[in-house]
């Protein structure tokens, strides 16, 4: 059966639930894209199926390392 995939990826990114917007950051720090919350949500709106995943990842350090 053949298939076709959406998906949104931000990365660097941060959510400011209070302003309403994700925004996604370069290696230097700086702001690389802000979107709003209610757009990116709005283009799944009514779509069946949707699987949702948010997560963070973090260098860990090794033994003897200092943070």
């Amino acid at each position: 059966m053949a298939k076709i995939q959406k998906s949104m990826t931000f990365s660097g990114a941060m959510i400011d639930v209070e302003e309403g917007v994700i925004c996604e950051y370069n290696k230097d720090g700086d702001v690389a894209g802000t979107y709003q919350i209610a757009d990116v949500l709005g283009q799944w709106d009514g779509v069946p199926n949707v699987s949702v995943t948010i997560k963070v990842s973090d260098e860990l350090t090794g033994a003897g390392e200092k943070e």
